[in-house]
């Protein structure tokens, strides 16, 4: 005689799946999250290697900060597309701030990291005069500057 399963058991198995599902998926999360990381690091290094080759070739950054990076491809040619920022949706560049100070020129590539939270403010956090840029405690933000980076 066959036997089916009984709504006990079907409620269960369903139950353990869901539990197995629960437990599995923050790591798939923390997974994506590494690999965006990783993403956002290089991309920042190649964006920073065409604002140093620009440096070189004109002596200043890109000053506009809402198209540097078609500056950047139109004038050295160092990378052929824009880069996007896979941790902001509403503004998808790489945030660029440029630091005009009497001595040097500065400049700062920043993401918000895997909070999406920026933590890091452009204006209230840099000093040009003295070349420093303080980081808060416990930001994740990913940044690429000339700065000095004091914390």
């Amino acid at each position: 005689m066959r036997r089916a399963f009984s709504l006990l058991e079907i409620i269960f198995v369903l139950g353990l799946i869901a539990v197995l599902i629960s437990i599995i998926l923050p790591s798939f999360q923390g997974i994506q999250d590494e690999s965006k990381f990783t993403k956002v690091r290089t991309e920042l290094a190649v964006i920073q290697a065409a604002l140093e080759r620009y440096y070189h070739k004109f002596r200043d950054y890109p000053q506009d900060t809402a198209t540097y990076q078609d500056v950047l491809i139109n004038e050295t040619a160092y990378f052929n597309k824009t880069y996007t920022d896979p941790f902001r949706s509403a503004e998808p560049v790489y945030e660029y701030h440029y630091y005009p100070a009497s001595s040097r020129k500065y400049y700062l590539l920043i993401s918000p990291g895997i909070n999406r939270q920026r933590e890091t403010d452009p204006i209230e956090n840099v000093n040009p005069s003295q070349g420093t840029l303080v980081i808060p405690v416990g930001s994740d933000d990913i940044i690429i500057t000339n700065l000095k980076l004091v914390e």
